[in-house]
C-alpha cells in the first residue's frame, strides 16, 4: 500500500513538471512591450507599428528593430504639431520595437495661423517676413468688447489689425474672403477698410484720419485698440490708436469671430493681443432730421421743412435709394450765400459720419454762395476730395429754387426751376444708390424732396455686339454696366496689328483677341467660345490668359507680379499687338508679356465689370511695337527717376521701365520683354532690395549670377547694345548695414564681369556716394535708401560718362 501509495506521488510529481514546463513554454518572454529587456523567440519575427496622426499608417518592424520615424508633415489647422508619443511619454524613435505598439500624434493650440505671407516668433511678438502676410490670432472668439494689440511697423507700409474673419475661411486667403483691416500707411494716415468679395474691387476704405500724419515715426509702437458692439439687428464699431479714436462707424454685424493682423512689408513687429469682453463702445445712433439721417453737420425739423443748423451739413435720405432716376428738392436759401443743394449717387462705405474723405463718394448739385448752379464730384479716391463738372453764370436771387436731376450711370441733366442748366456725361461714373441733401452753412432750408425711380433711358454702343451683361454708350465711350460684360466690336477683325483701348479698370477688365464664337448669341466663359483676354486684375496685375473652349487658363501665359504701379478703377491705356505670331501685351506703353498664340479666330472685344469704361478703341494693321534708342530699367532708383528725360535729353528716344521693390530674380524673368524694346543704350540698377534680412539665402554670387543671366540674355537677343550696369550702393538705413561686406563682394564681381565684357559698361556709383566709411546722407531722402535731387545729378553724371553720352 505504501509503494503504491509513494509511486502515485511520484507519478502526480511528474505530470505537475511537465505542465510547469508546458506553461513556461508558452509564455513570451517578450511581453510587456519596450519596458521589458528583449528575448529571443524564434517564433516572433516582426511587430506592427501604428501611427495615428493626420492620417492613420502603419508600418512594418523586425523584432527588436527601430519604429520609422515619419517624414510626412503633421499639420493642423490652428495647432502645432508637438511629436509622436506612447502612451503618455514623447517616444523616442531609438527604442527597439518588442511588441506591437500605437503612436499617437499630439498637437497644441498654435498661438497663430499665418493665412498668406510668412511670420515668424521671437519671444512674445510675432514679426511678419514677406510682403503680404495675413496672421490669424488662435485666440478665442472675438464677437464684442475689445480687442487691443501693439504693431511697430519698422519701414513698412499698410500694417495693422483685422477683425470679423468667418470661422468658415480656409487656411490661405488674402482679399477672398471678407473682413475689416485697419491699417497704419507709410505716410501716417490711418486707414480703416472693409474687404468684400461681392464688390469688383474687394478693397473698399471706409474710414481715415490724419491723426498722426504730422508725427508719425515708422519705429514707433503704436498701440491699436477696436471697440466691437453688436445689437439684434446690426454692429457698431470703434477704433483708437494710441488712445485716439481715429474711426467710428456702422459695421453691421461681423461676418465672423476670427482676429489677426496683416502686413504689406516685411519686419513688422505684432505684439500679444489683449481682449476685454466688457469694454464695449457705446452703439452709435444717428441723428435725424424728418426723413434724413445726419451724416455731418447738424440739420433740424421746422414745420414741413428740414434746416441746416451748422457749416458743411450733410443729410442722407432715409427712405428709400436710387440707382438711375430723378431726385428733386425746394431749396430756400434765406438769403444765406453758401454752397447748398442736393447730393446723389452717394457710397459712403459704411461711415456714420463723412463729408469729403477718402472711400466717400458722390455728386453734388447746388446753387452756389455766386448763385452759380454748380455741378461736383466728390470722388473718393484720395487724389482730390473736389472735382468740378459744370457751372452755370450767376443765376437771379429767388426766395426759393426748384432743383431736379435725372441721371443713370454718368448721365446728368441738372434743372432749376424747371429749365436744363446743364447736361454732363461723367465718363468715370459713381456707382453709389444713395441720396440726401448738403448745406455749406445755416439756414439752408429742403422742403418736398422725392425721388423717381422711373428708368432713365440709356443708349446702347453703336458698332458692338453685346454677348454678355450690358454696355452703354457714354459719348464716345463705351462703358459695362452689369458685373460680366463682354462686347464684340462688329465686323472689326484682327490677325495682324494693333488692338489698343484707354481702358478704366474695375475688376478684371481688359481687352479680347483672336475670339472664335461661332455666331453664338451669348455667351462669356461658355463652352464653344475660346479667346486670349488681356487685362488688369482685381490686385492690379497685368495679365494674360485664355479662355479656351469655355476654360479660362492661365498656364504657359504670363501674369505680371510687378504691378505697384497699378491700381484698380484707375485709367490705363491698354494695347495689344500681333506680329509674326507673337502677341505683345503693354500698359502705359510698358511690355509686360510677349508670349506666342495661337489664335482660334479673328474677332476682337471689350470685357469688364459694371462701371468699367473704354475709350479710344481702335483697331488697325499697323504694328504698334513700342522701342527706344535708351532704356531705364531696374528697382525703384530707376523708377523714381522722374527727370530722366530732361537729364538725358541728348538721346532723341530715351524710355523708363523701372519698377520699385523688385528684386534681381525678377528682371531675369523679364529680360525677353526688355530686349524687345531693341534699343542702342540702357541703364540697369538692381541688387539693393536683394540684400535684406528675410532673403536668408541670399549671396554676393546668388545676386551677381541673377543680374549676369539677365545681361547675357540681352546681349544675346541684342549684341550690339551697351548696358550702363550700376552696381549696388551702401545706403545709411540701418537695416543695410549687416551687408555691407556682401554688397562690396557683389560689386568686385560685377567689375570682373564688366572688365570682361565690352558691351558692359561699369557705374561705380558705390564708390561715389560712400566715402569715409559711411554712406552720404546728402545724397539720400529721409528714409535713408531712396535718392534725392543731388544723388540723381551724380548719377546722371556717370551714367553718361559710362556711356560715352556728351553733355548737350
Amino acid at each position: 500500500m505504501m509503494k503504491k501509495t509513494k509511486f502515485l506521488t511520484i507519478a502526480l510529481c511528474v505530470l505537475m513538471s511537465l505542465a510547469l514546463c508546458f506553461a513556461l513554454a508558452a509564455c513570451n518572454p517578450a511581453e510587456g512591450g519596450n519596458d521589458t529587456p528583449s528575448g529571443n523567440n524564434d517564433s516572433v519575427s516582426s511587430y506592427t507599428v501604428t501611427y495615428v496622426g493626420v492620417k492613420t499608417t502603419t508600418a512594418t518592424v523586425p523584432a527588436g528593430g527601430k519604429a520609422p520615424e515619419p517624414t510626412a508633415q503633421q499639420k493642423k489647422s490652428g495647432y502645432e504639431f508637438k511629436g509622436w508619443y506612447l502612451g503618455d511619454k514623447l517616444y523616442d524613435f531609438n527604442t527597439p520595437v518588442n511588441s506591437d505598439i500605437t503612436l499617437e500624434a499630439r498637437f497644441e493650440k498654435a498661438p497663430y495661423t499665418v493665412a498668406h505671407g510668412s511670420a515668424y516668433s521671437s519671444g512674445t511678438n510675432t514679426l511678419s517676413s514677406a510682403k503680404d502676410t495675413l496672421i490669424i490670432l488662435n485666440d478665442d472668439p472675438y464677437t464684442g468688447g475689445s480687442y487691443t494689440i501693439d504693431v511697430t511697423p519698422g519701414t513698412a507700409n499698410d500694417c495693422g489689425v483685422v477683425f470679423g474673419i468667418p470661422e468658415t475661411a480656409p487656411d490661405t486667403f488674402w482679399e477672398d474672403v471678407d473682413y475689416y483691416c485697419a491699417i497704419m500707411n507709410k505716410d501716417g494716415f490711418f486707414l480703416m477698410a472693409r474687404v468684400d468679395t461681392t464688390t469688383p474691387t474687394p478693397w473698399n476704405e471706409v474710414a481715415s484720419s490724419e491723426a498722426f500724419r504730422s508725427i508719425y515715426d515708422p519705429a514707433t509702437t503704436y498701440t491699436f485698440k477696436i471697440g466691437y458692439v453688436e445689437t439684434e439687428t446690426t454692429g457698431y464699431c470703434t477704433v483708437k490708436v494710441n488712445g485716439v479714436l481715429v474711426a467710428s462707424l456702422e459695421t453691421g454685424k461681423l461676418a465672423g469671430p476670427r482676429v489677426g493682423v496683416r502686413a504689406q512689408e516685411v519686419g513688422v513687429i505684432f505684439g500679444q493681443a489683449s481682449y476685454d469682453p466688457d469694454d464695449k463702445p457705446t452703439a452709435i445712433v444717428p441723428e435725424t432730421a424728418g426723413d434724413f439721417t445726419v451724416a455731418h453737420g447738424k440739420f433740424k425739423e421746422v414745420g414741413s421743412s428740414v434746416a441746416s443748423y451748422d457749416y458743411n451739413s450733410i443729410g442722407v435720405y432715409n427712405k428709400g435709394t436710387l440707382a438711375n432716376g430723378e431726385v428733386s428738392v425746394k431749396l430756400s436759401k434765406l438769403e444765406n450765400r453758401y454752397d447748398d443743394g442736393i447730393i446723389f449717387c452717394l457710397d459712403n462705405n459704411g461711415r456714420a459720419n463723412f463729408w469729403e474723405e477718402t472711400g466717400v463718394s458722390y455728386y453734388f448739385f447746388f446753387i452756389n454762395l455766386d448763385m452759380r448752379a454748380y455741378l461736383g464730384k466728390v470722388t473718393g479716391d484720395g487724389t482730390a476730395p473736389w472735382k468740378e463738372l459744370a457751372i452755370t453764370e450767376p443765376l437771379d436771387y429767388c426766395d426759393t429754387y426748384e432743383l431736379k436731376v435725372q441721371f443713370a450711370l454718368g448721365n446728368i441733366t441738372c434743372y432749376v426751376n424747371g429749365d436744363v442748366v446743364f447736361s454732363y456725361t461723367d465718363n468715370a461714373p459713381l456707382m453709389g444708390e444713395k441720396v440726401g441733401i448738403r448745406a455749406g452753412g445755416f439756414m439752408a432750408s429742403y422742403e418736398d424732396f422725392r425721388i423717381d425711380e422711373t428708368t432713365v433711358e440709356i443708349t446702347a454702343p453703336e458698332g458692338y455686339l453685346v454677348k454678355e451683361g450690358n454696355f452703354r454708350a457714354v459719348g464716345t465711350n463705351v462703358q459695362a454696366m452689369s458685373p460680366k460684360s463682354l462686347a464684340v466690336k462688329d465686323g472689326a477683325t484682327f490677325t495682324e496689328g494693333t488692338f489698343s483701348a484707354s481702358v478704366t479698370c474695375i475688376g478684371d477688365t481688359g481687352l479680347v483677341f483672336g475670339l472664335a464664337d461661332d455666331d453664338m448669341e451669348a455667351y462669356f466663359e461658355t463652352e464653344g467660345v475660346s479667346y486670349y483676354f488681356f487685362y488688369i486684375n482685381k490686385g492690379g496685375h497685368p495679365v494674360l490668359a485664355c479662355v479656351d473652349d469655355g476654360v479660362y487658363q492661365l498656364p504657359n501665359l504670363k501674369e505680371s507680379t510687378l504691378s505697384a504701379m497699378y491700381s484698380s478703377g484707375k485709367e490705363y491705356e491698354l494695347k495689344v499687338v500681333l506680329d509674326g505670331g507673337y502677341a505683345y501685351c503693354y500698359v502705359n506703353d510698358n511690355l509686360h508679356a510677349k508670349v506666342a498664340v495661337e489664335l482660334a479666330g479673328n474677332k476682337v472685344a471689350l470685357r469688364g465689370y459694371t462701371g468699367s469704361s473704354f475709350g479710344n478703341v481702335t483697331v488697325s494693321d499697323g504694328k504698334d511695337i513700342v522701342t527706344a534708342d535708351m532704356l531705364i530699367f531696374g528697382h525703384s532708383y530707376m523708377q523714381l527717376w522722374s527727370t530722366y528725360k530732361t537729364d538725358f535729353s541728348e538721346v532723341s528716344d530715351v524710355l523708363n521701365i523701372g519698377i520699385g521693390g523688385t528684386q534681381s530674380t525678377d528682371w531675369t524673368k523679364l529680360a525677353d520683354e526688355v530686349a524687345n524694346y531693341n534699343f542702342t543704350k540702357a541703364v540697369y540698377m538692381i541688387g539693393i532690395n536683394d540684400f535684406n534680412p528675410y532673403n536668408t539665402t541670399v549671396s554676393a554670387q546668388s545676386v551677381f549670377t541673377e543680374i549676369k543671366n539677365t545681361l547675357e540674355r540681352i546681349h544675346e537677343l541684342l549684341p550690339s547694345a551697351e548696358i550702363a550696369l550700376v552696381n549696388v550702393n551702401k545706403v545709411p538705413m540701418a537695416e543695410k548695414v549687416p551687408y555691407y561686406d556682401m554688397i562690396d563682394a557683389c560689386n568686385a564681381l560685377m567689375a570682373d564681369f564688366a572688365a570682361n565684357n565690352d558691351y558692359v559698361k561699369l557705374v561705380d556709383f558705390a564708390s561715389a556716394v560712400y566715402g569715409d566709411d559711411e554712406a552720404l546722407g546728402d545724397y539720400f531722402v529721409s528714409d535713408n535708401l531712396h535718392l534725392n535731387a543731388s544723388g540723381y545729378a551724380l548719377l546722371t553724371s556717370l551714367v553718361k560718362a559710362a556711356l560715352g553720352i556728351s553733355v548737350a
